[in-house]
């Protein structure tokens, strides 16, 4: 069964996901995969709050494949994904020479 309502709750588990693993690094690459399946088969509202998450986990230390996969995020059709996307790459780069 699918649920019919709304998934606003399932993002703040996506958030919740990325909080319990910032700082560790076979759960961050576990996390990173889990990522991306929420990207690619997640509901609109979970796959919006996905770069935030990202973003989470790699805060003030940028690593390219991050970067790269937030910047094709920041492309995105969807305006809400894409802000996400652009406010997760500053987070990720807040506190370096990258920023």
């Amino acid at each position: 069964d699918h649920l019919t309502e709304a998934a606003e709750h399932q993002a703040v588990a996506v958030l919740g996901i990325a909080l319990t693993n910032i700082g560790e690094e076979i759960g961050t690459e576990m996390t990173l995969r889990t990522f991306e399946h929420l990207l690619h088969y997640g509901e609109l509202p979970v796959r919006r709050v996905v770069p935030l998450a990202l973003a989470l986990l790699y805060i003030s230390n940028p690593e390219y494949s991050v970067i790269d996969q937030l910047s094709r995020l920041s492309h995105d059709a969807d305006p809400d994904l894409a802000q996400c996307a652009i406010l997760g790459m500053g987070l990720v780069s807040a506190g370096t020479n990258n920023a």
